[in-house]
């Protein structure tokens, strides 16, 4: 949104790029996990697809859509919310 109002981040860019750096570390983390199924690869492929639009955002030099990221981040929340709990019904059987 800072961005979108014309408000100076120094360090933006380094932050970024450490969040889409973090998202596919932890994305690869997750796809490594034995307790994945059938289901959580499903949901980590659509949470890797919803990332796309931030990292397009990110590369956009002309459009930044900040509710479309925000929208988009809501999700990855609810699909790895969703992961986690799968995570549970295995772990309680």
């Amino acid at each position: 949104m800072l961005k979108l109002w014309g408000v100076p981040q120094p360090d933006y860019t380094a932050d970024v790029e450490s969040i889409i750096s973090g998202f596919h570390t932890h994305l690869k983390e997750l796809r490594a996990n034995k307790r994945n199924n059938e289901q959580t690869f499903a949901l980590l492929k659509k949470a890797e697809t919803g990332f796309v639009y931030y990292e397009m955002m990110y590369n956009s030099k002309t459009s930044f859509i900040p509710n479309l990221l925000s929208r988009k981040a809501d999700d990855n929340f609810a699909i790895i919310r969703a992961i986690k709990k799968e995570y549970k019904k295995q772990l309680k059987r």
